[in-house]
């Protein structure tokens, strides 16, 4: 019957023991900041990406120079004439670009 109890109260210590370890689940690429598709900043050069190492559909823009992702300084008011869709650069808001799918 001591032998019962032990092994019992063995089996019911690991048990506790190992329900106390919680293991927390890795962030998605999401959850990460990444994003399937393109951004309109970076286009479609891979070269302007870093991708999700869990899945490689997902990406995040680097590259931080605006002048070099297409984006022009001041131009608002110019692209404010043609352009619908006029997006800012999100490192410096002085550099803009017509993000119109016809443009």
């Amino acid at each position: 019957m001591r032998k019962m109890f032990f092994l019992t109260f063995v089996f019911c210590l690991y048990s506790a023991i190992c329900s106390a370890e919680s293991c927390t689940a890795m962030p998605g690429c999401e959850e990460l900041g990444y994003y399937k598709g393109t951004n309109v900043a970076c286009g479609d050069d891979a070269s302007r990406y870093i991708y999700c190492p869990y899945d490689s559909e997902y990406r995040k823009c680097i590259n931080y120079d605006c002048a070099k992702m297409g984006f022009k300084k001041n131009a608002r008011a110019e692209f404010q004439t043609w352009c619908s869709d006029i997006v800012a650069c999100v490192f410096d808001s002085t550099y803009v670009l017509c993000a119109d799918a016809a443009h």
